[in-house]
């Protein structure tokens, strides 16, 4: 992901976090990791809906020079 606030295409998956907790996320070729979702809907897609989504970007908490990205106004895909 290159510019902050493009549109994107991806992928819908789930995978558990540290608690075991699951988590939907969006797998794109644009990013080398998959994107947490930031949005109010997560139930309105499932895993393996092909989504478009915005991406945008935070400072990491962890190491304040690198970006942390996201995506939001995760929409489904129409056929």
């Amino acid at each position: 992901i290159r510019k902050e606030g493009q549109i994107y295409t991806g992928q819908v998956i789930e995978v558990k976090d540290y608690y075991g907790r699951i988590r939907k996320k969006v797998k794109c070729e644009n990013h080398s990791i998959p994107l947490e979702i930031r949005d109010e809907f997560l139930s309105d897609y499932y895993e393996g809906d092909m989504v478009t989504f915005t991406a945008k970007k935070e400072a990491n908490r962890n190491d304040q020079s690198k970006s942390f990205w996201y995506a939001t106004n995760v929409q489904v895909k129409s056929l």
